[in-house]
């Protein structure tokens, strides 16, 4: 299964529990393929997911996007 996220530092670890569950849940079926679409994550907070979804078996593909992109995005008070 192929899973896109994104996130910030900020929410590093509730992505990291929301995958968890996932890979707990979804064993069965496998390799998961996790694409993370960034623009502002730090490296370390990059190796750690990509290090928690290799050793859930899974494969972690780091996408960078330059946050021009969505400059004029349609965003929320709770959403970065």
């Amino acid at each position: 299964m192929n899973i896109l996220v994104s996130c910030n530092d900020t929410y590093v670890m509730p992505l990291k529990v929301m995958l968890y569950s996932f890979f707990e849940s979804n064993r069965s079926s496998s390799p998961h393929h996790i694409y993370m679409l960034q623009s502002d994550l730090s490296p370390q907070g990059n190796e750690s997911v990509g290090s928690m979804v290799a050793s859930l078996g899974g494969v972690y593909h780091s996408i960078d996007v330059d946050s021009g992109s969505y400059a004029n995005a349609d965003t929320r008070i709770h959403i970065s």
